[in-house]
């Protein structure tokens, strides 16, 4: 029974295995930056933005947004559905909307691994609207 339940384990590993690079690279994600003491330009690592996007997190990720000719909204999708602590309570918690004005850069962040990262340590975000848009996540060394 034992050799039975490892082939079987082994065998759904591999099919999840299979099932996330599938899915990683099926997704639009952008690229993320490290930055340095020598700063950040505004250029540096931007790429076109998609309807639907991901970025990678490590809990100290910002995301930039430089906006297009109109006003953009990117929502944040959320993982964690409520966050509770002692004494405080249960909270419930939503996607987070952050409007880009017109011609702006906006930077958002950090984002919290526990309530944003999916199951693959990415971070969910949809635009409004993507034409003239363009992201990237930076990561900010400690």
């Amino acid at each position: 029974m034992k050799l039975k339940y490892l082939a079987l384990s082994a065998l759904l590993g591999a099919a999840l295995g299979t099932a996330q690079a599938a899915l990683a690279q099926s997704v639009p994600t952008v690229s993320t930056t490290d930055i340095t003491t020598a700063g950040l330009t505004n250029a540096t690592g931007m790429q076109n933005a998609a309807t639907s996007t991901y970025f990678a997190n490590n809990g100290e990720t910002l995301f930039v947004v430089d906006g297009g000719p109109t006003a953009v909204t990117a929502t944040f999708k959320t993982q964690a559905t409520t966050i509770s602590q002692n004494g405080y309570g249960t909270t419930t918690l939503s996607d987070v909307a952050v409007t880009i004005p017109s011609s702006s850069v906006v930077v958002m962040g950090p984002f919290p691994t526990g309530r944003w990262n999916n199951q693959y340590g990415l971070v969910g975000v949809s635009f409004t609207a993507v034409t003239g848009v363009s992201a990237t996540a930076i990561n900010v060394p400690q």
